[in-house]
């Protein structure tokens, strides 16, 4: 599974669509799908997606959720 993947499955466990996390990155869905299929995607767009999902489990309420985001990190 690629980093990317990840990504995309702690996403999804967090609960956080596509389109918000664009919004929260500023960036277009279409960016966060490039990203999480694996296309090119400027590097500094990637650690930022990447910081964003980071901020995103640290607050997560959900202990088991939490901890499987970390796991799967």
């Amino acid at each position: 599974m690629t980093r990317y993947e990840i990504n995309q499955h702690i996403r999804k466990h967090l609960k956080i669509s596509g389109t918000e996390l664009a919004k929260r990155v500023e960036v277009t869905k279409q960016t966060i799908s490039n990203y999480e299929n694996g296309a090119s995607v400027a590097r500094p767009t990637e650690r930022v997606i990447e910081l964003e999902l980071d901020i995103a489990i640290e607050k997560c309420e959900d202990e088991l959720i939490k901890e499987l985001c970390e796991y799967l990190k």
